[in-house]
């Protein structure tokens, strides 16, 4: 992608992890209020990494892969859409910044680019795998009421209690 744009994103590494650590923290978000600040970067760290791995590797799958597994991490710990979008929302905007402090105007369009598909792309798969796991529940629901419906339905009352 750009020798350039990995320069920037290495240089700016500390400031950028801070800083989305700060916003996730006081976002107001259940699950990133109640977690130590320590956390939460280790967090934004690993996230970070792998936006960085995508670039330099010119393969936003690496991305891809790992906010799938992020997603289904999160999902299990209680975490709603909104709150796993928040990091990706809070990464691209700090990127998007020093990009734009950094960079040449001819290398900001660009790189923008490179940066909004690559998170993009990350956000439409943490939807499309928080609906698709509120649905497979929403089955598992639905087939726990059928079977308990069933249960009492197999029972016969009037020889219990006769």
């Amino acid at each position: 992608m750009s020798r350039k744009l990995e320069k920037i994103l290495e240089d700016n590494r500390r400031v950028i992890i801070i800083k989305i650590t700060r916003e996730l923290k006081n976002s107001g978000s259940e699950h990133f209020g109640k977690m130590d600040s320590k956390e939460i970067k280790e967090r934004v760290q690993k996230l970070y990494q792998s936006l960085m791995d995508a670039v330099i590797e010119k393969n936003f799958m690496v991305f891809i892969d790992y906010v799938e597994d992020l997603t289904l991490k999160r999902i299990e710990e209680g975490f709603g859409l909104k709150e796993i979008q928040l990091s990706l929302t809070s990464l691209e905007k700090n990127v998007w910044k020093i990009i734009v402090d950094e960079s040449s105007i001819n290398d900001v369009i660009k790189y923008l680019g490179i940066i909004t598909n690559i998170i993009g792309e990350g956000k439409d798969h943490i939807a499309r795998i928080f609906l698709e796991q509120k649905k497979k529940m929403e089955n598992l629901i639905l087939d726990l009421k059928k079977d308990h419906k069933k249960l009492f339905e197999d029972l016969d009352l009037a020889n219990i209690l006769a």
